[in-house]
């Protein structure tokens, strides 16, 4: 530390995370001087070196950031060369490998990139970078390398902030917040998660001596909307091959996202929590510029006082959440309050929830918790969201209309009386399109974003779901999936959504002629299988078992069309292949005979059921135009909605699964929908990407077949999970959670953004 008056605040940071206890000693030493950097190395092992001049008081004097950064550099690394400490790691910047100004290239930045530090134009913080990193590998080479060496290069580093210190590269995204940035120019720059380079660091200072020198990245893109692009340099001969220096390595790309993703993800990840008045100015301050726009951005002010608060995001998975309160030893008052302080903090960037019930969760936990049968309950204390279809009582189930009736219910209808009586608490109702009639999900109030990529939706109709529990608000959702509702988002974001078969969860109606039915939507495949055991009343749908050898089919041929499938997608479909074959599993490629009567049959249903709905329960005059287009093509296909065409398609379902017991398909038949508002937008404009993307699941809500929705591998571009899609005969539900779980012991997948 600069002064001694500085260890209090830093204990006091830090222990807003962890007690430090005797682990943590300050030393008193300055970049420009000599004293103290002795005392503040001895008996280290190795040495992190982080400060640098940052001219905040707006000095553009040259003089006042290089000399200082490189002289405090050569400080450090002299005191550790002295102590004999094993190795050093520099914190330098991306500035120490830019390209000369005014050039533009794709060139892959690797270890002969180095910054000229004597191109003038260059603003006198980034000349310091190069400079200072130039000196400490010249006083490395000068030094006989005693002292084992390593740099970091990060772009803008943003993320969680200890005690509201808004420092650097974050107080960006606070300018941006409240105003004091008046315009948003259409930009990318490279955006480093403060959590990536901790973890850079630790692994920097405990890999053994690289044996290359070389610029590594992992999430391969430097972009603010994919924000972990990270970079080193170690010591070391060149050898041709990058892999050997035991960093993750890929290219690093230039970005062609909007800065306003920026703070879309900076939301997500530092916890800052605002109330944008009105609530449409977050939605539309995230979503990114149209590439065709070259008008200058304006972003409005958000009125609301700014402060920062200390969000995780749901780290335990809903086994472990009700089993530790089932044991005593969570309170499920204290689980609620967390969820409802992420759900707070995410509100206006994810989009997830229509309505937060606060108040009602809390008491509802209080009330659980005092429970004389909440050993017994299997959702003990597991904060849920459940989308705006069901009945709670005391609330309304919107269907993301306001053509709809706005009477509270008196009671739980069966959905939630069964969350209810298995210990859930209930924190929210999920947004959804209007009569859940697309697999993207907004509303006037807000759009739902995919969480890992906010240009992105989150699906539909379950997408406030399957964004909320991505985002990791909460570890577990309900959806509802009449033509993919569930596994669409669950593609889409990331997650294991499973539609049991037609009959497994009894309710008094059926929807949409009997296709539509409730699933899970969840993090893992245990998680899965408990909700999935809750909402069906079937308790032994929660042992997820080891299935023997199964016969396996898969295919990537898009239903009826034949449509070209993005190369992702069918990728996913053979990593999938492997992993399971490598279980013990046969595989064989094989593909049903779809037929285009049945493709009719799905589409007539498509329109009538709605239609059915709206005229039974909803204002049409008050509905979307979108949907009342939908509702009118409805009143004229109900006549083609007849039992011959389901039974023929189950005949032949029946016949492909005489041999093969599961078939493995791409969930998506396209990339996710961008996130906008989609309910302004034609009926036309709102159908084709519905129907495109949704071309291999609706058949299966047709057959009544359970399917799951489960990832495998990621898109190389964007942050996206691939997904692929398990289908199995009436009554594999458990079958095809067994699979899951194999799939992701043998590929682990990240639960949460």
């Amino acid at each position: 530390m600069r002064s001694a008056a500085e260890e209090a605040a830093v204990r006091r940071a830090v222990g807003s995370e962890t007690d430090p206890g005797d682990r943590l000693e300050g030393v008193v030493a300055d970049l420009t001087s000599d004293a103290g950097w002795a005392e503040a190395v001895a008996g280290c092992t190795y040495v992190l070196h982080v400060a640098s001049p940052l001219g905040g008081d707006g000095s553009r004097d040259p003089g006042a950031f290089i000399g200082p950064a490189r002289d405090g550099a050569l400080r450090v690394l002299e005191a550790a060369t002295e102590a004999r400490v094993s190795r050093v790691v520099m914190t330098s910047s991306l500035a120490a490998a830019a390209p000369p100004i005014g050039t533009r290239s794709a060139e892959v930045l690797d270890e002969t990139r180095r910054t000229d530090p004597d191109e003038r134009r260059r603003n006198p913080y980034r000349r310091s970078k190069a400079v200072a990193e130039r000196a400490a590998w010249d006083f490395t080479e000068s030094s006989g390398g005693g002292t084992s060496p390593a740099t970091v290069l990060p772009g803008a580093v943003l993320g969680p902030v200890l005690e509201g210190q808004a420092l650097g590269s974050v107080q960006l995204i606070g300018a941006l917040l409240d105003g004091r940035l008046p315009g948003v120019p259409r930009l990318g720059y490279s955006v480093t998660d403060v959590r990536d380079l901790a973890d850079l660091h630790i692994r920097a200072m405990l890999r053994p001596r690289p044996r290359v020198s070389g610029l590594s990245s992992s999430a391969s893109s430097c972009g603010c909307a994919r924000p972990r692009a990270r970079s080193a340099r170690s010591s070391g001969p060149t050898p041709p091959r990058y892999p050997r220096a035991g960093y993750p390595i890929s290219c690093c790309a230039a970005s062609h996202s909007s800065t306003r993703a920026c703070a879309t993800w900076c939301l997500t990840s530092a916890g800052r929590t605002c109330t944008p008045r009105p609530s449409a100015e977050a939605a539309r301050l995230a979503a990114p510029a149209r590439s065709r726009d070259r008008r200058r951005l304006r972003a409005e002010p958000w009125r609301c006082p700014l402060r920062t608060v200390r969000v995780r995001v749901m780290v335990q998975t809903a086994v472990e959440i009700a089993r530790a309160v089932r044991a005593g030893e969570l309170d499920p008052v204290q689980v609620t309050k967390e969820a409802l302080a992420r759900i707070a903090a995410a509100a206006g960037v994810v989009g997830a929830f229509r309505r937060v019930r606060a108040a009602e969760a809390l008491a509802e936990a209080a009330e659980l918790a005092a429970r004389p049968d909440l050993r017994d309950l299997p959702l003990a204390g597991v904060p849920v969201a459940v989308k705006d279809v069901t009945e709670v009582a005391g609330e309304y189930a919107g269907w993301g209309s306001a053509a709809g009736p706005r009477a509270p219910f008196s009671s739980d209808g069966v959905i939630a009386a069964r969350l209810r009586a298995a210990g859930a608490v209930i924190v929210g109702l999920t947004r959804v399109p209007e009569l859940c009639l697309y697999p993207m999900s907004d509303d006037p109030t807000g759009v739902s974003r995919n969480p890992w990529e906010p240009a992105y939706t989150a699906g539909g109709s379950s997408g406030g779901s399957a964004a909320a529990v991505a985002a990791g608000l909460v570890p577990l959702a309900h959806g509802t999936d009449g033509l993919g509702s569930v596994r669409l988002p669950a593609a889409m974001c990331g997650l294991v959504g499973l539609k049991p078969g037609h009959g497994v969860v009894q309710e008094p109606v059926e929807g949409w002629y009997g296709m539509s039915t409730h699933g899970p939507l969840a993090t893992t495949t245990a998680d899965a299988a408990l909700l999935m055991s809750v909402l069906g009343e079937r308790p032994e749908l929660a042992e997820v078992p080891v299935p023997g050898p199964q016969r396996i089919a898969f295919s990537t041929q898009v239903p009826v069309t034949r449509a070209p499938l993005p190369r992702p997608l069918g990728q996913a479909v053979t990593q999938a292949s492997t992993l399971l074959a490598g279980c013990g599993h046969s595989l064989t490629e094989a593909t049903p005979a779809y037929g285009f009567d049945t493709m009719l049959a799905l589409v007539a249903r498509w329109f009538a059921g709605p239609a059915a709905q709206a005229d039974a329960e909803f204002t049409f005059r008050h509905l979307q135009p979108r949907t009342r287009t939908h509702v009118r093509l409805g009143h004229l296909t109900r006549a083609f909605v007849r039992d011959r065409s389901r039974t023929t398609w189950i005949s032949r379902a029946e016949e492909f699964f005489a041999s093969h017991d599961v078939l493995i398909t791409p969930t998506l038949a396209t990339l996710p929908p961008k996130a906008q508002r989609w309910h302004r937008r034609s009926w036309f404009a709102n159908a084709l990407p519905a129907v495109r993307v949704a071309d291999f699941t609706g058949f299966w809500n047709l057959a009544g077949f359970p399917a799951l929705s489960v990832p495998v591998g990621h898109h190389p571009t964007l942050d996206l999970t691939t997904s692929v899609q398990l289908i199995a005969p009436p009554g594999g539900e458990s079958l095809l959670l067994g699979l899951a779980a194999q799939l992701e012991a043998a590929n682990p997948w990240p639960r949460s953004r």
